[in-house]
């Protein structure tokens, strides 16, 4: 179960001002949908959602799984190291993102943090505010390509060969960070393994005509480890900040009026590491 946090429209109190000048970033609503209206019994999307959000092409079937220690500290430690492939491409990709947490209202001292550990220096790392219902996260991420022969589909690589990708991309910044009083990627090469890996259902559309929308449902196990009903994401990416304030709230209200709306919040990442064991195998 996910721990519910409300089950009315979407207000908070903001700040008026907007966030620090440099936050010229990308703003990703998120809001999860009830799996039980959202998809039919096969998995597919239910033919209301394709209709509303005027769903389009065929659906991208897509598998993540994530590289951390047992003691996951690279999560603690604010990084996430994320492998995904796409069904039907060679390459795949992984992700070096950092996240800085936003508490209550104040998007500054998320950024004041940020600057301090001097990732906002370098330019290369694509800037987000990632928001969720309840929880905003201001995230740092790199994406680099790779190549591995496994035939077709979306599989992902084993455990490690998934920690030889991770560790021979690792971006700077990465490799310098301490694990265990020894740097990251030697830590990473000695003791770490794969949480996952996680398949998941993409599609694409739009909001009043305009607005393109993504779905997405994630076959993540439930929190006795076993079973687990599929969590289901809509997102939408605004540059502004405050269209999407705006964006957020319209679509959670017009979410929760047609009782689409799941009323518990949660985030992927910490779902598929809280609920998967370390593979070393």
């Amino acid at each position: 179960m996910l721990a519910c946090l409300c089950s009315g429209p979407v207000r908070r109190r903001e700040a008026v001002k907007r966030p620090c000048p440099e936050a010229k970033v990308e703003h990703e609503v998120k809001l999860l949908l009830r799996p039980d209206v959202a998809l039919t019994s096969t998995g597919a999307l239910a033919p209301a959602f394709v209709r509303a959000f005027a769903v389009h092409g065929d659906a991208s079937h897509v598998s993540m799984q994530f590289v951390d220690t047992p003691d996951k500290d690279l999560n603690t430690s604010g990084w996430n190291v994320r492998l995904r492939r796409t069904r039907g491409q060679r390459n795949g990709e992984v992700t070096f993102k950092r996240r800085f947490k936003v508490d209550d209202d104040s998007v500054d001292e998320a950024w004041d943090e940020a600057r301090a550990s001097g990732i906002t220096d370098t330019g290369r790392y694509r800037q987000q505010l990632e928001w969720n219902r309840e929880r905003r996260t201001l995230s740092f991420s790199i994406d680099k390509a790779f190549d591995v022969a496994i035939g077709s589909g979306s599989r992902l690589p084993a455990w490690d060969a998934s920690l030889r990708v991770a560790t021979s991309l690792f971006p700077g910044r990465l490799r310098r960070l301490q694990i265990t009083a020894q740097p990251a990627p030697a830590a990473i090469a000695a003791s770490a393994g794969i949480f996952g890996p996680v398949h998941g259902v993409r599609w694409e559309g739009t909001w009043n005509r305009t607005t393109p929308i993504r779905i997405e449902s994630w076959d993540i196990r439930g929190s006795d480890a076993v079973g687990g009903v599929p969590v289901v994401e809509l997102s939408v990416i605004e540059r502004d900040y405050f269209a999407a304030k705006d964006r957020r709230d319209g679509l959670a209200d017009y979410l929760h009026a047609q009782s689409w709306l799941e009323p518990n919040d949660a985030l992927k990442t910490q779902l598929v590491l809280n609920r998967y064991a370390l593979a070393r195998n």
